[in-house]
């Protein structure tokens, strides 16, 4: 599992790092926050300063949970259909899986199978598209 590896050759890569770590910076404040207060949170009803505090901790700090979770279930369906994770990477608020080879929603047609509707040499679905087989008839396209 990799993480800084990627820094080097990808800027895209990098820009996502440095947005994460800011980002975790600010949970980390938001959480050091909610502790030094938890006192005014147990109170009910919740004022508004309070609510806005919880949605950015909702945020903040439910992202990279969401995201990990996440990374795992692409993991998960890599090794289901017989695949192997080649690498993976978390950055809190962003993540990815690189599996060993490209999985197709549809298994690849069979030596000698007849083409599927709509590629070259299918007999169509019965639509007139200028060549009915007669002869002298033309192929418009």
């Amino acid at each position: 599992m990799t993480f800084y590896g990627i820094i080097g050759n990808n800027p895209l890569a990098m820009m996502f790092i440095v947005i994460s770590l800011l980002n975790v910076y600010y949970a980390i404040r938001i959480g050091g926050n909610i502790r030094a207060r938890w006192a005014d949170f147990q109170t009910e009803p919740l004022q508004t300063w309070q609510k806005q505090i919880i949605e950015r901790a909702d945020f903040f700090l439910g992202i990279p949970l969401g995201v990990i979770i996440h990374e795992v279930a692409h993991a998960l369906a890599i090794w289901l259909f017989g695949g192997r994770v080649v690498d993976a990477g978390y950055g809190f608020y962003w993540g990815y899986v690189v599996p060993d080879r490209f999985f197709w929603a549809l298994p690849p047609p069979e030596e000698g199978a007849p083409p599927a509707e709509g590629e070259e040499g299918s007999q169509g679905s019965g639509a007139s598209n200028g060549n009915d087989g007669a002869p002298g008839s033309r192929r418009i396209h």
